[in-house]
């Protein structure tokens, strides 16, 4: 059911509010959409070894709704951290206990997910996520930010289950596995788990991934990049390669850019990395913006960077176009 309403990008958030009075009456139940996670592109890349495995558990089949998470912190394919919250929802009504063993009575006292967002957001902002069925827990992330009005962090993502899959598919099945459930998996590896605990699921997980590069050390994964922000910043810490960024960029210049304060730090993020790569195709992208911002002297510079980079790099006809502007300009 879950994969379900991934898929159709529909589901709804029960609204029945927490209350400890018996209910005078039952009215039909109110319900709200939540959009499905968005992302600008996907690509493949060599599986980081640093990253970040999340797990939701959920009160009921309604995304937003969770009562635990759990995370596990890899860096250089080990396991450094492991965190367990427990979350009030914003309604008691829980349908899946019978799976996780999660009631309301269990979390009643607990944070709810706003509150822990501050703790949470340092797991999350600016790293490379991952979670066996990223797109479940991805919309559980996405659902709750949504209801609680939290601005969305900068983050790229990979499935686990999928490279479990494509691990079973180059192995010839060495595993022998009867199917891909993280349960059957863990089983198979000989790794302790408390199915359906978030932050057992975590690790597990985690520890699944790791084996599957250590066996696979070229090992290449679909990466998802939800915003053009994420991307840069990717690039940046390397995650990802620079060249996915180039060809998103000029999507983003094919209708212009017009508004300033929407990408202005997206920018000043690659004005960053067109230094780290000496990069004049960046410097390029980054001159154009401030040019079609009208800001003149700092769209030469840049240009003029570009050009002692690379005199091939295209910015010869714009910087003699900006040098004439400015000339106009001063002699007004």
């Amino acid at each position: 059911m879950y994969r379900l309403a991934t898929e159709l990008g529909i589901f709804s958030v029960d609204t029945e509010k927490i209350s400890d009075k018996p209910k005078k009456s039952s009215p039909p139940r109110k319900k709200i959409w939540v959009p499905e996670p968005e992302y600008d592109f996907d690509l493949y890349a060599t599986v980081p070894k640093d990253f970040v495995v999340i797990d939701f558990e959920t009160a009921n089949y309604n995304f937003d709704l969770v009562c635990q998470m759990g995370i596990a912190v890899v860096e250089n394919n080990s396991v450094i951290a492991t965190e367990s919250f427990l979350i009030r929802p914003p309604y008691k009504k829980f349908t899946n206990t019978e799976i996780h063993g999660i009631t309301f009575a269990d979390v009643k006292k607990s944070p709810t997910f706003e509150e822990l967002w501050p703790q949470i957001k340092n797991f999350v902002e600016g790293k490379t996520l991952a979670a066996y069925n990223l797109f479940f827990d991805w919309t559980c992330l996405n659902a709750t930010l949504y209801r609680y009005k939290i601005p969305d962090p900068n983050f790229i993502a990979f499935d686990i289950l999928e490279n479990v899959r494509e691990y079973d598919y180059q192995s010839y099945g060495a595993l022998g596995l009867e199917d891909h459930k993280l349960v059957t998996v863990a089983k198979k590896l000989g790794l302790a788990h408390d199915a359906h605990n978030a932050a057992s699921d975590a690790l597990v997980a985690a520890q699944i991934q790791i084996y599957i590069s250590e066996t696979f050390p070229d090992e290449e994964t679909l990466i998802y990049v939800p915003t053009i922000d994420a991307a840069v910043d990717a690039a940046i810490r390397n995650k990802i390669p620079s060249e996915f960024v180039r060809k998103d960029f000029s999507e983003l210049f094919k209708d212009g850019i017009y508004y300033y304060e929407l990408y202005e730090d997206t920018f000043a993020a690659l004005e960053k990395l067109a230094a780290l790569e000496n990069n004049a195709v960046f410097y390029k992208f980054c001159g154009r913006f401030y040019e079609e911002q009208g800001q003149l002297s700092r769209a030469l510079n840049l240009y003029r960077q570009a050009f002692d980079i690379d005199p091939k790099s295209g910015v010869k006809t714009r910087m003699q176009k900006v040098e004439r502007l400015l000339k106009a300009t001063s002699t007004i």
